[in-house]
């Protein structure tokens, strides 16, 4: 009986460290995902020239992935686009 416990634990153990391997892949994998679903909806917004809300959408796509390049470089799309809309509204008063 003391091998079967034994055993019983060593696979219960193996069965712990198997799941949290596959939660760190999944977690790996599903960022992406996440990602072009931030840009897509920004590119909604943007459609309709709503960029204000485009880029609150980035910002906070940026809080939890602050190194995402792809993000990084829209936001600053973006931003020089909100700067030109309003150095063409100063201009025309």
């Amino acid at each position: 009986m003391g091998y079967g416990a034994v055993g019983l634990v060593m696979l219960a153990i193996v069965l712990l460290f198997y799941l949290r391997m596959v939660s760190d892949r999944f977690s790996l994998y599903r960022r992406p995902d996440n990602i072009r679903a931030l840009l897509d909806k920004a590119e909604v917004f943007e459609s309709v020239a709503d960029d204000q809300s485009a880029l609150k959408v980035i910002e906070s796509g940026l809080i939890d992935h602050p190194d995402q390049p792809d993000l990084i470089s829209r936001k600053k799309a973006i931003e020089q686009r909100i700067r030109d809309a309003d150095n063409n509204d100063s201009s025309e008063s």
